[in-house]
């Protein structure tokens, strides 16, 4: 191979590689949002009031890891998790992570109030019917 070869392979093999990074260095950041909680509920309602949440909020309810208190969900292109994870005083903290399209921090924030204010609401009112 001749130094002019050499010259010449190096570059298209730069060039190759360029036109491959290229795509992962500019692709685009998916939307993210984080919200918390913490209710008196056990993990174990945690996770049950997680899927009716998920469910009244719009999504479909796709895995969930008891094991791992963790909840998996889904509608169009936005995609959540909520995770239960004990707290003190036989309560429980509830962290959802609700990820779209880049760019879309409105529809992830809004997912993610939505559900939570779900959880709120169905641990107000099994509080309620506990006490009656």
């Amino acid at each position: 191979m001749t130094h002019h070869d050499r010259s010449w392979t190096i570059t298209l093999l730069c060039f190759a590689a360029s036109l491959l990074l290229t795509a992962c260095c500019f692709a685009q950041i998916p939307a993210i949002s984080r919200f918390e909680g913490r209710y008196a509920i056990s993990v174990e309602r945690c996770l049950h009031q997680a899927s009716q949440a998920f469910e009244l909020g719009g999504f479909s309810v796709a895995n969930v890891l008891e094991p791992q208190h963790v909840v998996y969900a889904h509608h169009g292109t936005v995609n959540a998790v909520l995770a239960c994870n004990e707290a003190p005083d036989g309560m429980t903290w509830v962290n959802i992570f609700v990820a779209s399209s880049p760019g879309d921090y409105a529809t992830t924030s809004r997912d993610a109030q939505t559900v939570l204010g779900h959880m709120e609401r169905l641990a107000r009112e099994r509080r309620d019917r506990d006490r009656r």
